[in-house]
């Protein structure tokens, strides 16, 4: 009886006792709910995910179309004026920077171009050398137009200088024909010192360098806001 008291000690000496069914039904509820918690953890991470990236892309969609709204409204008009020094104020054109001219701010151009060179005050002296000075800024340099128009002043200087005759342009109308031609017809009226006034009517084309675009630096856009560099011309009124 001694020895197989002490083979059964042996036989269970460094097992553990068992567990009653009890327990081991904790211990899996126990894991259940561990693994229930990481999921329920990895689907809240899935979903906010999900958020972040649908109220990113939102955003960006807003964005976009927030700029092509802007993109396509009006842009407010910056109006250039000059001052004719006798308590007017001429419109000269539009400013912008990197903008296509409108099609009048164009025309509009071309109209106070010819009347800068068909205009003689002979009585102003001061007057005529700022007209040339606008005229020759909308001429492309070394063109034939810059050629033409240098010597066409020294001619009318004589003129004005010897106070023989007065002319100023009293209507003008320009027509697009291209992108870079225009059509011009005007009237002027021309006086003769101590000789009557005359009226005539003339007509002529302008081709620019390029098609007319805005400047990008803000002092040419001053002085040329239409960007209209004149490469060459054709009047038909005599000097």
């Amino acid at each position: 009886m001694l020895f197989s008291k002490r083979n059964s000690q042996e036989q269970n000496r460094g097992t553990f006792p068992a567990e009653s069914p009890a327990e081991a039904q904790d211990e899996y509820r126990n894991a259940q709910t561990v693994d229930q918690g990481i999921a329920e953890r990895a689907y809240r991470d899935i979903d906010f995910l999900r958020r972040y990236i649908a109220i990113t892309s939102a955003v960006a969609i807003l964005a976009l179309l927030t700029v092509a709204i802007l993109a396509a409204k009006d842009h407010t008009e910056v109006l250039v004026y000059r001052d004719d020094g006798n308590g007017t104020m001429t419109l000269m054109g539009y400013a912008g920077i990197n903008r296509t001219p409108s099609a009048p701010a164009v025309q509009h151009a071309i109209s106070r171009w010819l009347q800068n060179v068909r205009d003689l005050p002979a009585m102003d002296p001061t007057l005529a050398a700022r007209n040339h000075n606008d005229a020759l800024i909308m001429v492309a340099r070394g063109s034939d137009a810059d050629t033409r128009l240098h010597a066409y002043f020294t001619v009318s200087d004589a003129a004005i200088a010897a106070k023989s005759m007065q002319r100023t342009v009293t209507r003008t109308h320009v027509d697009k024909r291209t992108d870079i031609t225009y059509d011009v017809a005007w009237t002027e009226q021309t006086t003769v010192t101590g000789g009557a006034t005359t009226s005539n009517a003339y007509q002529g084309s302008v081709t620019l360098a390029a098609p007319p675009a805005a400047p990008t630096d803000p002092l040419l856009g001053e002085s040329n806001p239409a960007g209209v560099f004149i490469a060459t011309y054709l009047l038909d009124a005599p000097n």
